[in-house]
C-alpha cells in the first residue's frame, strides 16, 4: 500500500505539469491563431520552399539542345539486300553525316549485301546512296549522297570520355523514325576482345535497338563520340 501511494505521488508530479503545458498550448492556439500561422508560413514554409527551388537538382534537366544540334546530322538508312537463293530482304540502319559533300559513315553490317541503299535525312529529304569504301573487320562503311545543305556532325574526342559521363544515342529503331535513348559511359579503353585488330572500345548502357546501328553516340554538349578508324577497301 505504501509503494502504491508513493507511485501515485510520483505520477502526479509528472502528469500535472504535462497537463498544464497542454492547456497552455491550446490557449495559445485559440488566442493567437493568426500570429502562429504567420510565423510558421513566413519563417518555416517559405524558407523550405526557397531552399528547394534553389537546390540544383530541382532545376529542370533537359538535353533538348544537344539533340537539336546533333539530330540533323543523323540519317536513316533503308537497304534492299540480296540474301541466299536470290531472296531480297529489306533492312534498317542509321548513319552520321561527316562532311558537307555528302560523306556518311555507318556500320558495315548495315549495308552488307545491299543492292539498293536509300538515305532519309532529318529534314525529310530522300536520296539514293553509293558505297564508297568499307572495312569489314572494324564494321565500318562510307557512303556518299549527292545533296546540298547537309549538316556534318561535330566530332568530339573519344579519348576524353570518362566512365559515368551521360551520353545520348540517336538512331532509327525499328524503322519508326529518329529516336533518342539515354545512358552513361559504362567503360572505356576496352581491349582484348579479339573482335578485330583495332580495339579501344567505349561501352555504354544506352539502348541501341535494331535500326539504330550506325547512329551517333553524343555527349550532352552534342559532340559525337564516334571513333575515327582507317578505312581500307576489301
Amino acid at each position: 500500500m505504501h509503494k502504491t501511494k508513493k507511485l501515485f505521488e510520483i505520477m502526479k508530479y509528472i502528469i500535472q505539469p504535462a497537463f498544464v503545458g497542454i492547456i497552455v498550448a491550446i490557449l495559445m492556439i485559440l488566442v493567437f491563431p493568426n500570429a502562429m500561422r504567420q510565423s510558421v508560413s513566413k519563417d518555416t514554409i517559405d524558407a523550405l520552399i526557397e531552399d528547394n527551388i534553389s537546390h540544383p537538382l530541382a532545376s529542370k534537366i533537359s538535353f533538348s539542345n544537344a539533340v537539336s544540334a546533333a539530330a540533323p546530322s543523323v540519317v536513316n538508312i533503308y537497304t534492299l539486300k540480296d540474301e541466299k537463293n536470290n531472296y531480297l530482304k529489306t533492312s534498317l540502319g542509321s548513319g552520321v553525316i561527316m562532311s558537307n559533300d555528302g560523306i556518311i559513315v555507318t556500320n558495315f553490317h548495315v549495308i552488307k549485301n545491299a543492292v539498293q541503299i536509300k538515305i532519309l535525312l532529318y529534314d525529310g529529304r530522300e536520296s539514293p546512296a553509293e558505297i564508297i569504301d568499307w572495312d569489314r573487320e572494324i564494321d565500318l562503311a562510307i557512303l556518299k549522297v549527292n545533296l546540298d545543305d547537309l549538316k556534318p556532325i561535330s566530332l568530339g574526342n573519344p579519348d576524353s570520355a570518362k566512365v559515368g559521363d551521360i551520353v545520348l544515342a540517336i538512331g532509327n529503331p525499328k524503322g519508326i523514325g529518329q529516336a533518342v535513348t539515354q545512358g552513361i559511359i559504362s567503360a572505356v579503353g576496352i581491349n582484348g576482345l579479339r573482335l578485330n585488330s583495332l580495339e579501344n572500345f567505349i561501352q555504354t548502357d544506352a539502348a541501341i535497338n535494331e535500326g539504330s546501328s550506325g547512329g551517333a553516340l553524343i555527349d550532352v554538349i552534342w559532340k559525337s563520340s564516334r571513333n575515327k578508324h582507317i578505312i581500307t577497301k576489301r
